[in-house]
């Protein structure tokens, strides 16, 4: 009879007395012998491989068969369980290089401000957030597109590609963002224009209702133009058949509807339009919109919150002739970058918060054009600033 029935017949009892004892001899023996390999250091690997020499030993020290077998699957046991973890820890050790790798960095990312967010269509976050802050605060370098490349972590690489150019030169402009904080290489060229471009901007109390030459005739010297006659030798000074960036400042504020009057009949280009933003003239901002503008590409957003986003949504110019149109699409920017916290302190912008007090004073009291933004050759600055409506003008080299 083999063993593994006289096992069998011991587990349910009917063992005969005599193999009964020898049994549970054998049983006493295998656990004093489990306990003693448990408690003892594990032989090395190598050992194992080696069970002739171990039988060997083994019989010379008069053991029988019955206990080398049980020794035997227990170096088997005890080297399958040890395969087995190596295997469980290689596995946990791919798991966990794979999720470092591979998830955890996009895991981090969303905790951040994500340039490479699609808005819709194939449009990013970063270039509808770009496209509106250039339109709002730097006309003159306005940008649309970027290349972009995500790193982990919430840090990105990326080139802001300019589109369009006067002067014929493209600049892009390249830097980093690593956790909602932003490095720019060449920093100046999306720096907004000075605060004192505009004069209605740069003076304090100003009077809406008078001119600026009654405002302006004791103290000048707060405009970055200088005088009207400094601004104007200035320009006598630029070089012929090359465009320039001026911030135009109109003597008097206008209505937007006799604005876009006067503005038709000077045939210029670019047109970015600065309307009265506060109550106080203290409290102006050069923040503006524009009316008309150079080459647009096409974005896509949420229309049916921001119908007009951006000009390019305007199809046609003569649209931009209606003051309810001009007004939806600037109020349009101002609540979209009101709602972009991330991308306002990343670029420094400290007064989003307060966007909500201009919509509704613009809402409330409709555009009045204290000045606009133009690109112009110098015969053309020198035909302007001659004008009854032109008070002064600042000029800079096109971007």
């Amino acid at each position: 009879m083999k063993y593994s029935e006289l096992i069998e017949l011991y587990k349910n009892g009917k063992l005969d007395e005599s193999n009964k004892k020898n049994i549970e001899a054998d049983i006493e023996k295998h656990i004093a012998i489990s306990d003693y390999l448990y408690d003892e250091e594990i032989p090395e690997f190598e050992n194992f491989s080696n069970d002739s020499k171990i039988i060997e030993e083994e019989n010379n020290d008069g053991i029988n068969n019955t206990d080398i077998k049980f020794l035997k699957m227990i170096r088997k046991s005890i080297r399958k369980a040890f395969i087995k973890l190596g295997v469980t820890i290689v596995a946990i050790v791919i798991a966990i290089i794979m999720f470092v790798n591979f998830y955890l960095p996009k895991i981090v990312d969303g905790f951040y401000y994500n340039p490479n967010e699609i808005v819709k269509g194939d449009t990013k976050r970063f270039e509808l957030d770009l496209s509106t802050y250039t339109e709002l605060f730097v006309p003159e370098a306005h940008r649309q597109s970027a290349i972009i490349k995500n790193n982990g972590y919430g840090d990105y690489d990326f080139i802001i590609q300019q589109n369009f150019s006067y002067s014929k030169e493209f600049t892009d402009v390249s830097g980093y963002m690593d956790k909602n904080k932003i490095v720019f290489y060449n920093s100046n060229i999306l720096k907004p224009p000075t605060g004192n471009a505009f004069a209605w901007v740069a003076g304090a109390n100003l009077d809406y209702n008078k001119t600026l030459e009654e405002q302006y005739e004791n103290d000048r010297t707060v405009l970055a133009s200088g005088t009207p006659d400094i601004a104007k030798e200035r320009i006598e000074e630029l070089e012929n058949n090359t465009y320039y960036n001026a911030f135009v400042s109109l003597n008097e504020i206008m209505d937007y509807e006799d604005f876009i009057e006067y503005i038709e009949k000077q045939e210029l280009g670019l047109i970015w339009c600065a309307p009265v933003n506060a109550e106080d003239s203290s409290d102006l901002s050069n923040i503006g919109f524009f009316y008309e503008t150079g080459g647009m590409r096409e974005l896509e957003w949420d229309e049916e919150k921001y119908l007009y986003l951006s000009s390019w949504n305007i199809v046609d110019t003569d649209e931009m002739k209606n003051e309810d149109i001009a007004i939806r699409h600037y109020t349009d920017m101002l609540s979209y970058m009101e709602e972009q916290e991330e991308f306002c302190e990343m670029f420094g912008i400290d007064d989003y918060v307060g966007y909500e007090g201009i919509v509704k004073y613009v809402k409330e009291n409709g555009l009045k054009i204290h000045g606009f933004m133009t690109v112009a050759t110098k015969v053309e600055l020198l035909d302007l600033i001659e004008k009854d409506e032109v008070y002064t003008i600042y000029t800079t080299k096109t971007r």
